[in-house]
């Protein structure tokens, strides 16, 4: 009889389509900024600087984090700001207009190519239809050498649209629903599915939702939409001697390689500290290290 029952169990779960166990996965070492003058551009430069640390160097000015002077500039530059902030939610003129300034004609932070709080647009608020092209714009005007194209979606499906996107390593841009209209922006790093019924995301929250490095876990109906971006370009290899692959050979390389040595195989952690790729951490990578240090493009 038990027998039966696990073979009844096992052939339903065949036909629901769910042959393997539920799961929880999440984009690891993903970069956490609080709001800066709008959700959505905050957001976008959270998904930039994930790309920024893997594959896409050169998106930020220096490392993702910590979050500082540069990466503020880049999602709402100080010109943007005098130019077109009033305060949180207003829609009165733009400054540029009501100090009788010339319009403005530069672009250089993703608020900018988002069109964010400009015109009649709140301040801090940007239009869904914008953010596509405005990410993919920013990518663009922060290295000609990369091609994102974003994608917009007003409907995303959990399992369909939103899981294939993280087990691909590729962030999501959601549009979610505080109230009962699209009315804030951030990104979706990840999923649980352990409930059907109940699917969460795991939300990079501009508004800081829990503490720093804690997982903000929020119900997949929330959502009303986002933007997938996607790189079209080729990722950029690691420099030789880049143990922790961040794409500076710096004594952090040097550290994980000595963390490792003696170590073989699936014992090496990570698989990068094997330097030569012999199967063996040993003087040789340090060596490797050693000779390489100062290369790459994250050594700025």
């Amino acid at each position: 009889m038990w027998r039966f029952t696990c073979a009844v169990a096992l052939l339903l779960c065949v036909f629901c389509g769910r042959t393997a166990p539920a799961e929880q996965k999440i984009l690891p070492d993903f970069p956490e900024y609080p709001n800066y003058y709008g959700c959505a551009p905050t957001s976008g430069a959270m998904i930039l600087g994930y790309w920024d640390r893997n594959g896409y160097p050169d998106l930020l000015p220096g490392p993702a984090t910590p979050f500082r002077t540069e990466i503020k500039q880049l999602i709402a530059s100080s010109r943007h700001i005098a130019d077109y902030w009033v305060a949180w939610g207003s829609t009165a003129e733009d400054p540029w207009v009501t100090e009788g300034r010339p319009a403005p004609t530069s672009a250089d932070c993703l608020a900018d190519y988002m069109v964010t709080s400009r015109g009649l647009t709140p301040d801090g608020w940007t239009s869904p239809a914008q953010i596509p092209a405005g990410l993919e714009n920013f990518a663009l005007y922060r290295n000609a050498s990369y091609e994102f194209t974003g994608i917009r979606h007003f409907s995303l499906d959990f399992e369909r649209d939103f899981v294939p996107e993280i087990d691909a390593g590729r962030p999501v841009l959601l549009f979610v629903k505080i109230g009962s209209s699209i009315d804030h922006v951030l990104v979706g790093y990840g999923y649980d599915d352990s409930d059907p019924d109940n699917p969460k995301f795991a939300a990079m929250d501009t508004f800081m939702g829990n503490p720093p490095g804690t997982i903000d876990w929020w119900p997949w109906s929330k959502t009303a939409g986002g933007v997938i971006l996607k790189p079209l370009s080729t990722p950029v290899p690691y420099p030789e001697g880049d143990a922790n692959e961040d794409w500076c050979v710096n004594i952090l390389d040097l550290l994980v390689v000595r963390a490792n040595l003696g170590k073989t195989s699936s014992q090496i952690n990570p698989p990068s500290a094997d330097v030569d790729s012999d199967g063996t951490v040993n003087v040789a990578d340090l060596l490797a290290v050693r000779a390489a240090l100062g290369q790459g493009s994250g050594c700025r």
